[in-house]
């Protein structure tokens, strides 16, 4: 009886032990997923130039604005700007600056000018 118990018991361990294993090896690719995504998204706001983080939340990734280059607020729009430069136009886009800034370039989504 005693002998039936103790084969009982390490049959009980071994199971949990492969299960116990089984749920560790599941963890672990899901966490090697979570990182690879991590690190494209992080890809994505990256280049050469600068260093962009998801800090720049306040920032249009498609936005571009004549005076002030590439990385501008989402309400930030050549018809309501205070601020505009000698030669400013209201009709640039980040696929035609005409000759606006560059600051920022690499910022966002879109044709930018790198």
């Amino acid at each position: 009886m005693a002998g039936t118990a103790k084969s009982d018991t390490i049959d009980n361990l071994v199971n949990s032990v492969a299960e116990l294993t089984a749920t560790n090896a599941k963890k672990n690719e899901q966490t090697i997923k979570l990182t690879e995504d991590l690190k494209r998204t992080l890809a994505g706001t990256k280049n050469s130039n600068t260093i962009e983080t998801v800090h720049d939340a306040w920032a249009n990734p498609n936005g571009y604005y004549w005076t002030c280059g590439y990385k501008v607020g989402w309400k930030h729009k050549s018809s309501n700007s205070r601020q505009q430069a000698e030669g400013h136009t209201c009709d640039t886009t980040r696929h035609n600056t005409m000759g606006g800034s560059k600051h920022g370039a690499g910022f966002g989504n879109a044709q930018n000018g790198n």
